[in-house]
């Protein structure tokens, strides 16, 4: 199942607050087009937790969580799916797979394309089905295109999680490095620590030496609680071979951490972490980063948690790279979420910039003025140093139209907005299978 279901209710003390945050907020609504509402059942798929990418020639890929076939939950095993632009206008939809259980099931992380155009991607069920109650611990695939336009997509699975030292549950978008090892993480596994689930992992796959052959799991960490808990966020790969995460969980103030892991001096040693940053959940600082961070072209560091800062739902944040190796990284919030009236809680999807540094995210819950459903919102940075980055909201969701995005949206050459809500669109799957959106400013 997702990892938690979401509530609209607003106490009185924090309705207050809401007025207070909007003076810094600015309505600047876009106009939102669905491209495409799930109809559940054995069809195109529910609940589509992941975001979208694009092909070289247009077209839009996801995966939703639910839906297709099989009986791993309720709603199915989950798809994925291909949105192509049709000439005049509107968008067709086609199911590319659908997922049995024993394949993987239920995937919520994005999906990746390799230079070749073949898709990658991670279940968080379903493989191996002894494992984890008869659920399965998770896969990682790859979907390979047809050699027929319109033919089938022949799917692999890469490697199933076994549970135990090494992993489950893998959450995340895959990262590629330039040699075409796959890096990502699991949630749970890596060791017996948080209530013998394990605390998860970073790994690494490597592809095979010939074609056909095994790609070869490393796990290059197991956190340990104290130095972070359930990764969930997407990595992201510098240039250096480092990568940088978030746990949602764990470290000092057990509301989770920033961390990055260090590439051994010779191959074959060990990775080591560090630790940039642990959140305390205090008004200055957020808890539970349910994203991963992006990185900006000097290096610093961008990302949401999903609570805390000054009024309770959630920051967008900035960590400043040190000028030294041996410095310490420094947290600035950019953003505190204010909750109901005119802005948003609850960022769950990585940011994103465009061209001009601003920052585009999206809210899973409130800016209750237009329906509650979440929201899309803009940061545009300071003109001046240290000034303040303003929030535009560009939509507010009402469900009709889309309910509660969890994802990243993803940009165009035009500078239009693509995404996903897990709920809204047409009646059913309990308010909604979801939508595929755009926005156009």
């Amino acid at each position: 199942m997702p990892r938690k279901t979401l509530s609209l209710a607003l106490t009185v003390f924090t309705l207050a607050l809401m007025f207070v945050a909007s003076a810094s907020a600015t309505s600047n609504n876009w106009t939102e087009k669905v491209l495409h509402r799930f109809q559940g059942g054995g069809g195109d798929g529910v609940t589509p937790y992941s975001g979208l990418i694009f092909d070289q020639a247009g077209n839009l890929y996801g995966a939703t969580y639910g839906g297709g076939q099989g009986v791993c939950t309720l709603n199915g095993c989950g798809t994925v799916i291909q949105l192509s632009p049709k000439k005049g206008g509107g968008w067709a939809t086609r199911v590319l797979y659908r997922f049995l259980g024993g394949d993987g099931s239920n995937p919520l992380a994005r999906l990746i394309f390799d230079q070749s155009g073949n898709l990658y991607g991670a279940t968080q069920r379903g493989g191996d089905l002894s494992c984890n109650a008869g659920a399965g611990c998770g896969t990682v695939f790859e979907l390979s295109p047809p050699a027929k336009q319109g033919g089938t997509w022949t799917e692999t699975v890469l490697h199933n999680f076994t549970s135990g030292s090494d992993g489950w549950a893998p959450d995340a978008t895959l990262a590629f490095d330039q040699s075409g090892n796959l890096f990502g993480t699991t949630a749970a596994g890596g060791g017996t620590g948080c209530s013998k689930y394990g605390c998860g992992t970073v790994f690494e796959l490597a592809p095979p030496g010939q074609h056909g052959g095994a790609w070869t799991e490393t796990v290059l960490y197991a956190f340990s609680d104290n130095d972070g808990a359930q990764p969930m966020g997407d990595l992201v790969l510098e240039a250096s071979g480092a990568l940088y995460g978030t746990t949602y969980h764990g470290g000092s103030g057990s509301c989770g951490v920033v961390f990055r892991l260090n590439p051994p001096n010779q191959q074959g040693g060990a990775w080591t972490e560090s630790l940039l940053h642990h959140f305390t959940g205090k008004v200055n600082d957020g808890c539970n980063p349910y994203s991963g961070v992006i990185l900006d072209e000097k290096g610093n560091l961008y990302g949401t948690a999903e609570g805390a800062g000054q009024y309770g739902h959630g920051i967008v944040f900035q960590l400043k790279r040190p000028k030294t190796t041996s410095g310490i990284w420094k947290i600035t919030l950019l953003h505190s979420m204010g909750g109901g009236l005119y802005d948003g809680s609850q960022p769950e999807g990585d940011l994103i910039f465009d061209n001009a540094g601003n920052l585009y995210g999206t809210t899973s819950n409130n800016y209750v003025e237009g329906g509650g459903g979440g929201m899309v919102f803009q940061l545009e940075p300071p003109s001046t140093h240290g000034g303040v980055w303003k929030e535009n909201i560009l939509h507010g969701f009402d469900g009709p139209h889309g309910w509660s995005p969890w994802s990243n949206v993803t940009r165009d050459k035009a500078g239009n907005l693509y995404g996903t809500t897990v709920g809204g669109g047409y009646p059913g799957c309990d308010g909604g299978c979801g939508v595929v959106f755009e926005m156009v400013p």
